[in-house]
Formats: structure tokens, sequence, C-alpha cells
């Protein structure tokens, strides 16, 4: 697995467009099982906002907080002392600045620039005051001429990088002492990655750090002068594929064979758009999802979303029944889960449609896939889960040879905004051997006879 991170302006968005190049490469990415997190100065709202259909997770405030899907695995806020030692500095230039917090900004200054520094958030992000009390992560400056911004930069070079935003009379500053590339190797290590296998793309001086950090830095045709130096390669302009001719060149596009699984019933392979009405079809039923912890789907444009969002990434696979071509269910195998943290294990999820219970449909896919995980895969361990009164689901991790491992009391239930009981099943694959035989693929020939 790779991770590739991106800056988001003026890297992977002009604005808050993103070229249509880059968004096929990073749906290859995604599809190819690495992971694409996104890198910038602004505020985990905006980024979410605006962006969260490209990306895994996300590195926001300079890098000192850092997202995977809702989860912050990385918190450095900035130090009280030097927040207020910025307070100071900025008080005396008359500077307009706005403090970044968890989820708001806080703005100090001049009246008359309060007005450029909001134009760069999405609208009622921005209060007015600033608490000294208060965890802050980042801060945006505004200022009335290029005088005036060369004077911030000076009174300021001693604790912040600066950034500017172009044309535009604001920059975003990196508080010195943690930083975008620090905020990197904590994600490659929360998901024990080689530093070699990570990809950092930039245009900015505040992306320098991040290009050094990582195994390979690539920036922009259009980056500043120093950040092209820093890098190990410089690809093309943002709106002249840059991002795609950036990841041809390293190899990282060439989309994987995608596996196809049978047994005597059934085809595992990759969920299509096409399969949405089937999908809706078993999966608006109340007694499928909610059981697993997700919401019924509402309509057909729901399933489709869910396909293309959900259902179509690396070891995922809709049950399809040989008799009627029809996608019936669902079965996978999720790596870096809640309850698969190492690269050599994994978590098995399914579900399937409520008139096809009882025939032992599950029980044949969950062979047909854990023979996948520990031959094909190499997997070690395999987990699995189930909530307190789904009967069904405990019974099919007892024929597949689950064995006990712990009960956790007031797990979250993100999509049903709820808490319950959670039992945790683990098949290793020692165990699976001895009910399961291999046959090598290669047999040496005999010596010394």
């Amino acid at each position: 697995m790779h991770i590739v991170f991106f800056d988001i302006d003026q890297t992977l968005a002009d604005g808050k467009k993103v070229p249509d190049s880059a968004k096929e490469a990073l749906k290859i990415l995604r599809a190819n099982g690495d992971l694409v997190f996104l890198c910038t100065g602004r505020n985990i709202g905006y980024v979410r906002n605006n962006f969260a259909d490209y990306a895994d997770g996300f590195i926001t405030n300079n890098g000192r907080l850092a997202y995977y899907k809702e989860e912050v695995i990385f918190s450095a806020p900035v130090e009280k002392e030097t927040v207020k030692e910025l307070l100071y500095r900025l008080r005396k230039l008359h500077a307009g600045a706005v403090f970044h917090s968890l989820n708001r900004g806080h703005y100090e200054g001049p009246e008359e620039l309060y007005g450029p520094i909001t134009a760069t958030g999405d609208p009622g992000y921005i209060d007015q005051g600033v608490d000294e009390e208060k965890d802050y992560y980042n801060l945006d400056v505004s200022f009335k001429d290029k005088a005036h911004a060369q004077a911030i930069e000076e009174a300021l070079k001693d604790l912040c990088v600066w950034n500017p935003h172009g044309p535009h009379p604001s920059a975003d500053l990196t508080v010195i002492g943690v930083d975008k590339g620090d905020a990197l190797k904590a994600v490659a290590k929360h998901f024990k990655v080689r530093r070699e296998d990570t990809y950092a793309f930039g245009d900015g001086i505040n992306d320098i750090v991040m290009i050094k950090a990582a195994g390979h830095g690539i920036a922009m045709g259009n980056a500043f002068k120093e950040t092209k130096e820093a890098a190990e390669y410089v690809t093309d302009k943002i709106n002249e594929d840059g991002v795609y001719n950036g990841l041809k060149h390293y190899g990282l596009l060439s989309k994987k064979e995608e596996v196809i699984l049978e047994t005597k019933r059934l085809v595992l392979r990759p969920w299509e758009a096409s399969d949405a009405e089937a999908c809706f079809k078993y999966a608006k039923d109340p007694q499928v999802g909610p059981a697993a912890g997700w919401p019924a789907h509402r309509n057909i444009e729901e399933s489709k979303e869910i396909i293309e969002k959900v259902l179509r990434v690396p070891e995922t696979y809709a049950i399809v029944l040989k008799e009627t071509g029809e996608a019936i269910g669902s079965i996978s195998l999720h790596f870096h889960s809640d309850l698969a943290e190492k690269d050599d294990e994994a978590e098995l999820g399914y579900w399937l449609g409520v008139p096809h219970w009882g025939k032992g449909i599950m029980t044949e896919a969950g062979k047909r896939i854990l023979a996948h995980g520990f031959q094909d895969l190499h997997l070690e361990r395999i987990w699995a889960g189930y909530y307190e009164g789904n009967e069904r689901s405990r019974r099919v991790q007892e024929k597949l040879g689950f064995r006990y491992v712990r009960t956790t009391e007031g797990l979250e239930v993100r999509q049903m905004q709820e808490f319950r009981t959670g039992h945790s099943n683990l098949l290793t694959k020692e165990d699976w051997l001895k009910t399961k035989p291999v046959t090598p693929s290669y047999i040496p020939p005999k010596t010394g006879d």
C-alpha cells in the first residue's frame, strides 16, 4: 500500500475546481488500495465541505491536525505562550489575523481588514475575537499592501513560515515547530507504511517540508522556485494534467486486475454501477442494514452512490447467484479497520438479501473469501464482529470457525447515531489450516533418489 499526499490550492484544485484528469487519477489510486490524504493550511470544515469525495483522510491547519475518515489521528495545537506572542506582534503592526481552532476561525485586528480575510473561507466560519486560552492550530493574516505584508513577514519570521495567497491580500502561516512534514510522518506511522511508499505533491513554500518528508516529493509545474528545487520530480502545471502525469511517472496509475472468486453456486466479483437496482432491492429492507450498523437505502440513486463510494473498493465483492446473475449481497475484507490494525490482518464484513437467508449462501461465500484472504493475500488473522442481538451474523461466524475474543460495550455506531454492545471474533491462519489444507501451487522435485 502507498499513501499519496496532496496540497489542495494550486496543486489538486484551482479554487474549488479539481481537474477531471486529477479526479480520474485519485479514483484509480483508491481503487488500487492506496490511500489519499489532502494536506492544507485550511480547516477541516472547508476541506470536508468541498473535497471530501476525493480522499480517505486529511491533514489540515498546516500539519497540526490529521484525520482518517472521522477520527483525529494526530493533533498538535500551538503552545499558548506562542499564541500570546503572535497576538502581541500582530496588534503592534495593526495586522488582521484569523486564529483557527478545531472547527472555527477567530478574527483579531482592524475592521477594514476583516472583509478580505473572511473571503478566504466559507461563509459564517469566522467569529470576532480571540480567546488566548483556546487551542489554536494555525493562522491566516491580512494586510493593507505589499509594504504592510513585508513588515508582518519580517516581524514573525522567527515564529512562522509565510505562505502568500497569490494576489489576494492575505497569507497563511505555519507556526514553526510542527508542519505538514510532521503530520505526514505521523500518518505513515499510523498505517505502518514505509517512507519509500509515501508520495507528496505540492506547489507552495509551506509544502517544502512535506515534499522533503515523503519518500518521493513532487512539485507542480506552477510551484514556487524553492519548492521545485526541493522536489525529487517536477510534474506539469495543475491545469495541464500535473497530478495525473506525476502519478503516471511513478507508475501508480496501473489499474490492478479485478479479482473474481467462484463457488458452486456463487460468483464473487467487484460491484458495478449496473448493480444499483439489485442493491436497492435488498438493501432497502430494514432487516438488513440496521443490524449491521447502516441505515436502509432510501432509493436507487442512493444505492448507486454507495456502490461508487463505498462498495467499489479493493476486496469488496458483490455476491452473485450463478443461476440468475443477480447481486444479492456483499462480502468484503477491510484493512486498517477498528478491529484489524496490522498489515497482515483484515476484518470480514458481509450482508445478504432477506429472501436468500437460511440457504447456506453466506457461509459458502465466507469460506471462499477466507481462502482468498489466507492463501492469496497471505493474511495471518481475519477478524469479524457483530452487534448484540444479531444472531444470524453470530451463527455465520461460528460456522466459519471464528473464535470469541471480547465484548465491548458503548460502541458508537455513527451511521445509526446510537451506541451498541459489540462482540469480536478471530480466525487465525493456523486455525484455518487445521480445517482447510492448502495444496501448494509448486511442489519441488525429490532429490537423492
